[in-house]
């Protein structure tokens, strides 16, 4: 048995050094001809595509511009909307609900909370007012107020104001806001909110 360091054929084992260097050797020339291959294969498809689409791309159209385009946004400020409050500005005063319904049940949370009377309460139709001014309200277009009774009874619980206002976003237009203009207690005596 040669090359062996056991046997003491090999006693230095520089045959099987030499032999590992050749194994790795081998491997070596695997590899590189295997990324030679491969890089040929990349620049083949390169080529191909290129040969697919010798064009380039064709500029893309210009689009016209709208001549209006430098046109002033319209907002709030301009009529016929500068007439009415910024809903923004509403609000700080009190006219914080959007809708009616929202504001009822906010002036019978307020009722159960200081004067432990849970009666439910139903508004009745609104009724054109024109003291806006002194509760925040600019505009008198359209400003509504409701008495609020308890239900099943004409005994009143208190009222509610509507008021029309302006929304810059998206584009201008004209919402209500509702604010608790008074709460009555059990007694019938008006409290301001």
């Amino acid at each position: 048995m040669g090359n062996n360091p056991v046997d003491k054929t090999d006693p230095m084992g520089q045959y099987a050094i030499a032999g590992a260097g050749l194994v790795v050797l081998l491997a070596l020339v695997v590899i590189v001809s295997s990324n030679l291959v491969l890089q040929g294969r990349i620049r083949k498809r390169k080529k191909e595509k290129i040969e697919r689409n010798p064009q380039p791309n064709p500029a893309p159209e210009r689009i016209p511009v709208d001549p209006n385009c430098n046109e002033k946004k319209e907002t709030c400020d301009d009529p016929p909307f500068n007439a009415y409050d910024r809903c923004g500005n509403l609000e700080k005063n009190g006219f914080k609900d959007k809708n009616l319904g929202t504001a009822r049940t906010a002036t019978q949370s307020i009722r159960e909370r200081r004067f432990m009377d849970y009666r439910d309460l139903v508004a009745e139709e609104g009724q054109p007012f024109d003291r806006f001014p002194e509760f925040g309200c600019k505009s008198p277009i359209e400003a509504e107020h409701y008495n609020v009774f308890i239900t099943g009874t004409r005994k009143s619980a208190g009222s509610i104001g509507r008021c029309k206002c302006c929304v810059d976003k998206p584009n201008p237009h004209l919402e209500f806001r509702y604010q608790i203009l008074n709460i009555k207690d059990k007694a019938g005596n008006k409290y301001t909110v």
